[in-house]
């Protein structure tokens, strides 16, 4: 089956198909995270890019646009601003391209500094769908107002980035997520989604989406050339005085019942605001070390915490 398409939007404002890519080069240690969402019943699509670069130095920007046509299925593009995201091969390959400016978020009136990229994102396993996971019928409506379809790829991103003057060879591991339905980022009491990078043979995902009523836990590991679902997480996280996560643990189950314990550091972080009328939510876009053993990894550790 054939994922990465455009799918029929359902009657609900929010309804949102979005696409996320996140990736870091540990050699050069940059790191960066972007996404193209489409919202077709209001007509809009949005974007960001963000990346984090060494002594905390970061670039970034927002932007919404008006919808416009919808790209054409059999060459799926999808573009924002300078930002496109090119299916090259369904399930497999996508390339990302930049040409434009980007700015420090953490300081008004600051210069824009010119930031392009050519960079392609290859998968290292099979496409993984969240609905793999043994979630109940509760869990599933508990769900349905937070992208309730979602899939999960790793993979490497190879390719070309200039920043000013400065032009990098990248070589780096990311994930990618394409997810659909109904997405209101203030509607759960807390959303963690971490991605986790080994090595291209080992690597994680997971979600834990805390509501009212309760926990919903999905994701997967990849190891030893097999690709396990998750079927529950327990996650422990120390807090800064702000509120700001700074260290988890985290036991992930599979469905064929092995345990792998993993301990976490944050190493930078982007805030990424959210409002919905009156309700707020703030994303904590963190640049993770991750340990298992004796194997070291990287990848993003997304907190959405509702304000």
């Amino acid at each position: 089956m054939n994922t990465d398409i455009l799918h029929p939007a359902k009657k609900h404002d929010q309804w949102n198909e979005s696409f996320y890519f996140n990736w870091y080069d540990q050699k050069q240690q940059i790191c960066s995270f972007t996404r193209i969402g489409l919202t077709p019943n209001t007509n809009q699509k949005n974007m960001f890019l963000f990346f984090m670069f060494p002594q905390r130095k970061k670039l970034g920007m927002r932007k919404n646009e008006s919808l416009g046509e919808l790209p054409l299925e059999e060459n799926l593009q999808l573009s924002v601003d300078e930002l496109s995201f090119t299916r090259k091969e369904s399930e497999k390959e996508w390339h990302l391209s930049y040409d434009g400016t980007l700015v420090n978020p953490y300081q008004e009136h600051n210069a824009s500094v010119p930031v392009q990229f050519d960079l392609d994102f290859v998968g290292l396993h099979p496409i993984f769908n969240y609905r793999d996971c043994p979630l109940s019928k509760v869990q599933e409506k508990l769900s349905q107002n937070v992208a309730s379809e979602h899939l999960e790829q790793y993979g490497k991103v190879t390719g070309t980035l200039t920043v000013a003057d400065e032009h990098y060879e990248i070589n780096a591991l990311g994930e990618r997520d394409h997810s659909w339905g109904v997405r209101n980022w203030t509607d759960p009491k807390r959303w963690v989604w971490l991605t986790c990078q080994f090595n291209k043979d080992f690597a994680f995902n997971i979600t834990k989406l805390t509501v009212a009523e309760g926990d919903i836990d999905a994701g997967f590991i990849h190891v030893n050339k097999r690709t396990l679902p998750i079927k529950k997480v327990s996650i422990d996280t120390a807090y800064s005085k702000h509120n700001e996560p700074i260290l988890f643990t985290l036991s992930m189950t599979t469905t064929t019942n092995e345990i792998f314990d993993v301990q976490a550091s944050v190493k930078d972080k982007i805030h990424v605001p959210f409002q919905n009328g009156k309700n707020k939510s703030m994303m904590y876009e963190n640049l993770a070390k991750y340990t298992y053993k004796n194997s070291v990894g990287y990848g993003i550790a997304e907190y959405l915490i509702k304000q």
